[in-house]
C-alpha cells in the first residue's frame, strides 16, 4: 500500500540547508520515493494556522520503503544536516486505496 511522507519544515540557515536539498534525491529516489509537493511553490492555509513557513508531501510505493530510506544510514547522514539548519515535524502515513478506511474508525 502507498505511503506517504508530510513534513513541516522551518528553516533557519538557508545556505546550510540548500546542502541538505543537494543531496536529498540521491538518498531518496533508492527507495522509489517521489516528491508529489512542496511550499517552494504557492501555499494556502484553507483554515486554521500552519505551524511553519514549509510543507512537502512524499510518495513511497509502500510504508517499509518509507521507513528504510529514513533510517537509511545515507538519509541519517544527510538528516543531520537538516536538523542543523531546520526544524521539522515528519509523519509516515498510510495510503488509503478506497478512500474508505477514514470513515470506519472514529
Amino acid at each position: 500500500m502507498t505511503a506517504y511522507v508530510i513534513g513541516q519544515i522551518e528553516i533557519h540557515d538557508c545556505d546550510g540547508y540548500q546542502v541538505y536539498l543537494d543531496g536529498f534525491l540521491e538518498t531518496f529516489t533508492p527507495f522509489g520515493g517521489t516528491v508529489l509537493a512542496t511550499s517552494f511553490q504557492e501555499m494556502t492555509v484553507l483554515e486554521g494556522s500552519w505551524a511553519t513557513s514549509r510543507s512537502v508531501l512524499l510518495r513511497f510505493p509502500a510504508r517499509a520503503a518509507a521507513q528504510a530510506w529514513f533510517d537509511s544510514a545515507a538519509y541519517q547522514d544527510l538528516a543531520r544536516i537538516r536538523r542543523a539548519t531546520a526544524v521539522a515535524n515528519l509523519v509516515l502515513l498510510d495510503g488509503d486505496p478506497d478512500g474508505r478506511a477514514w470513515t470506519e474508525r472514529a
